[in-house]
């Protein structure tokens, strides 16, 4: 009489419910990792924004000349004293739009109309404050 030892190891049907409960945890979790990720992208290009207008900002009042902005598509431009700085966005998509930041330290406030992943923004620059606002 033979016996047969039994190796230690796991089965084939262990190792496929093994899988399947992977697959079943990674079509719940991949799909949100991915809202968050592409909502990371939109809140730094949206910050970027900011950061370009209010350098020009700056930019106006310290060089006591009017700097104009236009905002088109996918581009913002910054044209003063013969010179022209633009930034491409990837995300975000604004309707032709221009105006000036003028060197005074007061200035108009002004209202840009966008859309980000076809949801429309609206970029308010005020003289304190240029914040970003969900127009849902």
């Amino acid at each position: 009489m033979y016996h047969c030892k039994r190796l230690a190891g796991f089965t084939l049907i262990e190792l496929l419910v093994v899988m399947a409960i992977m697959a079943v945890s990674l079509s719940i979790v991949l799909p949100l990792t991915m809202q968050q990720i592409d909502g990371a992208r939109y809140r730094a290009e949206r910050a970027r924004t900011l950061i370009f207008l209010s350098q020009y900002q700056s930019l106006s009042y310290f060089r006591a000349e009017p700097i104009t902005i236009a905002v088109s598509g996918k581009t913002i431009v910054a044209d003063y004293n013969d010179t022209s700085t633009s930034m491409t966005l990837e995300y975000i998509s604004f309707t032709e739009q221009s105006f000036a930041f003028s060197p005074s330290l007061f200035t108009e406030t002004i209202e840009l109309n966008a859309y980000i992943n076809q949801q429309p923004w609206r970029l308010v620059v005020a003289d304190e404050a240029t914040e970003w606002l969900n127009t849902n």
